[in-house]
């Protein structure tokens, strides 16, 4: 269901985009009087930074339940494409919390002998994500935003081998993240907003007793607060 919401968004999100950018051309007005009676753009353009904290939840099709506190640090360069559209890349780093696994998913893995320093096959995932962000300002204060790219994963968790589970490692694994968010511009250098972001943990393990069947699909919901320099 997470998934198909946050698909109808950012189709909704891109649609609302392109009449803007297809349009941007068309609107271009000679550089007379007639041009000075224009609207003044409401994209915003230059470096920010975003600090964003909320929960997280991974897939339960991986045995784990409940939710965990997320926290992410981020900032770009947006570079205005039309009077109310901007884009540019991203670098940021996220820290997804600790999923606790289910009861059956847990005893499996405890009645295998695998019960490690009470971590009890905890998921935990964080690292680097590196990618791109279109803002869409609807009006000077309220926008929309879509962003997307690499995530560059390091953490642990089970195996997708429910019967005996045990634990995977993974450093530089990458996988993907996709989001949305909404949020209004309270002043020249400050906004705050609200995201939907999902994560995707690609497949991979070492160790002989860790086959590379491992995935974590995570989701946060959350806040975010932004500076513009």
């Amino acid at each position: 269901m997470y998934k198909k919401l946050l698909a109808v968004a950012v189709l909704a999100v891109v649609g609302a985009t392109a009449v803007p950018a297809a349009f941007a051309q068309d609107n271009t007005q000679p550089a007379d009087q007639s041009a000075l009676s224009q609207p003044l753009p409401n994209a915003k353009g230059g470096w920010y930074i975003d600090l964003g904290a909320g929960a997280a939840m991974s897939g339960i099709s991986n045995g784990y339940k409940g939710t965990s506190y997320a926290g992410s640090l981020s900032g770009g360069y947006l570079f205005p494409v039309s009077p109310d559209l901007s884009v540019g890349p991203e670098l940021g780093y996220v820290y997804l919390g600790h999923q606790t696994p289910g009861i059956g998913y847990g005893n499996n893995y405890r009645s295998g002998g695998n019960y490690v320093n009470g971590r009890d096959g905890e998921a935990r995932s964080r690292g680097i994500t590196f990618g791109a962000n279109l803002r869409l300002n609807l009006t000077p204060g309220w926008y929309m935003t879509l962003h997307g790219g690499l995530y560059d994963a390091h953490g642990e968790g089970l195996n997708t081998i429910t019967e005996a589970p045990s634990v995977v490692r993974f450093n530089n694994n990458l996988g993907y993240y996709i989001g949305v968010g909404t949020g209004w511009d309270i002043s020249r250098h400050w906004s705050v907003g609200a995201t939907a972001d999902y994560y995707r943990v690609s497949n991979g393990g070492t160790g002989s007793n860790n086959p590379k069947t491992y995935a974590l699909d995570t989701e946060v919901f959350g806040l975010k607060g932004e500076y513009r320099f």
